[in-house]
């Protein structure tokens, strides 16, 4: 591959790889002009590991297009949705992608991730609305974990990092 005068036509078997060093090389290629950078971003889309959220993210967060952003928003929400990440993690990782959303496919499918995540059975529809159920979810999953807190500190209960890294990260956003 490093000595291809097109190292883009391999960014679909590396991300098949699945590996760090494929996520590292695909980005490289990302970052170039032309056909290496849409044949890497191409490649992004069908990694299936949490790390390529990350990428995803900044890409979505620096891009002017909106097709590419909206791209990105349809591999983020899987990612989210499919990880083993606690609620926590996949609601703050939520919270942000819901301010990419391009179209109404992009809203219901993380109505149906916020639903599963906090058990409710509706969302609204409207942005503005959504962010607020989702903040007020946020919030009272943060007073539960506080809760929790106090337990802790009466008696040894396991899973007291979980419940500090979850207020942790709830308190920074």
């Amino acid at each position: 591959m490093n000595k291809s005068q097109k190292p883009y036509v391999y960014y679909g078997s590396l991300a098949n790889t699945g590996t760090k060093a494929a996520l590292d090389i695909i980005m490289k290629g990302y970052n170039q002009p032309g056909k290496s950078s849409e044949a890497a971003f191409n490649a992004l889309l069908s990694l299936k590991s949490f790390d390529t959220l990350y990428h995803l993210l900044d890409i979505a967060r620096r891009s002017k297009n909106n097709a590419e952003i909206s791209k990105a928003v349809d591999a983020m929400i899987p990612l989210i949705a499919n990880s083993d990440k606690t609620g926590i993690v996949k609601a703050n990782y939520l919270q942000e992608v819901m301010t990419f959303t391009k179209n109404d496919k992009q809203k219901k499918a993380l109505r149906e991730v916020a639903k599963e995540l906090f058990n409710v059975s509706t969302m609204d529809d409207d942005d503005d609305s959504m962010m607020s159920a989702f903040q007020r979810y946020s919030r009272a999953l943060m007073n539960d974990l506080e809760k929790l807190e106090i337990s802790y500190e009466n008696h040894h209960l396991p899973g007291k990092k979980i419940v500090d890294s979850g207020l942790a990260l709830l308190r920074s956003v």
